[in-house]
Formats: C-alpha cells, sequence, structure tokens
C-alpha cells in the first residue's frame, strides 16, 4: 500500500493539483463547477433576502417612532390665496414689470458680452499666430484677458422675482 503525503509536502502533479500522483488513471477526478443556472438563481435569491430584510428594517424604524404608513403621507394643509388690495395688486404688478425689465436687460447684455469676447478670442488667436516672441504671446493674452473681465463686469446681477403679498 502507497504512504500518502502531507499536503504541504506534495508537489503538484500533471492535473495542477496537490495531490500525490499513485498511478491512478486521471479520469476519475471530476472537476467540481457549478452550473450557471444555479449561479444565477442564488444571486436572484440573495436580492430577494436583502429586500425582505430592508423591508423588515424599515418596518422596525416605524414602529418605533410610532409613525404608521397612513401617517407618512399626510400632506400639508392647502392655504387659500387672499384677494388683493387695489394698491397692493398695483404695487406688485409694477413690480413685476420692473423684475421683467431688468431681466431682459441682463439678457441683451449678456447676448453682447458674449459677443465682444468672440471677437476678442479671434483677435487673440491672430495676434498669438503672428507673435514671433513669448513677450507678444503674453501680452495678447492679458489683452484678452482684460476684455473678458470687463466684458463679465458689464453684466448686471440676476434679478430676483417679486414676492406676492
Amino acid at each position: 500500500m502507497p504512504i500518502r503525503m502531507h499536503f504541504a509536502l506534495c508537489a503538484p502533479n500533471s492535473q495542477g493539483t496537490h495531490r500525490a500522483d499513485f498511478g491512478l488513471p486521471q479520469g476519475h477526478l471530476l472537476p467540481l463547477t457549478y452550473p450557471h443556472n444555479s449561479v444565477a438563481m442564488m444571486g436572484d435569491h440573495m436580492k430577494l433576502l436583502t429586500r425582505s430584510i430592508a423591508a423588515a428594517s424599515m418596518a422596525g424604524i416605524f414602529a418605533l417612532a410610532g409613525i404608521s404608513g397612513a401617517a407618512a403621507d399626510v400632506t400639508a394643509p392647502v392655504v387659500k390665496k387672499v384677494a388683493l388690495t387695489p394698491a397692493q395688486k398695483t404695487a406688485f404688478e409694477a413690480a413685476k414689470a420692473t423684475f421683467q425689465a431688468a431681466r431682459a436687460a441682463r439678457q441683451a447684455a449678456f447676448a453682447s458680452a458674449k459677443a465682444t469676447i468672440a471677437t476678442a478670442k479671434l483677435a487673440r488667436d491672430a495676434a498669438i499666430a503672428a507673435a514671433t516672441t513669448k513677450e507678444a504671446r503674453v501680452a495678447a493674452r492679458t489683452t484678452f484677458k482684460s476684455v473678458v473681465a470687463s466684458a463679465r463686469a458689464g453684466i448686471p446681477v440676476k434679478p430676483v422675482p417679486p414676492v406676492r403679498p
């Protein structure tokens, strides 16, 4: 009877295992594999288990907080609009008109600045292409940066819409 060797003392045989090679036919060793569908089924079971644990923990949290599912869906009461007095209505309409004028002015200034920056960019690229020294390229970039800064400074701040009294 052959002597079995300890695992640590065995070198891998032709099959890549650490078993001692006893001259047995190699067809007797069957590989241990999982069928693909059972692996997918195991993944589905894990998802189901995770969801059920999450649902149970949320139910526990609601029970501890004393909140039922119906109480969590309560909406805030609706506040009715109150009719404005003629003076309030006139002031609100004037504020809306002022806001719309400020918004239109800001949009016009933004479009103007965009065009100014586009022409400055073309001038900068042409100056850099024509420049022969590093100082000329740096001067072109500096000029472009100053034009962009002045164009951005000309854009007014975003107007705040009026609040109905």
